[in-house]
């Protein structure tokens, strides 16, 4: 059985995958308007989610510790 910890390690890399093809979207040297506008919704939507796995990641571990004797 996986723990929750596995699932919020695959949740951080996939959010670091979307910042990355953001910034690479942002870089790309062709003029298309309507594709260059995903670049900062990429990246913004990648900073929330790492935020929040973040924040879920320490309510689990102080809820582990709370729990342990």
């Amino acid at each position: 059985m996986f723990s929750p910890f596995f699932y919020l390690y695959v949740a951080m890399n996939l959010s670091v995958l979307t910042y990355t093809i953001g910034a690479m979207i942002m870089a790309l040297p062709i003029p298309i308007h309507g594709l260059k506008k995903w670049g900062p919704r990429l990246i913004g939507d990648s900073i929330y989610s790492a935020v929040l796995v973040n924040v879920y990641g320490g309510i689990l571990y102080l809820i582990q510790e709370i729990s342990q004797p």
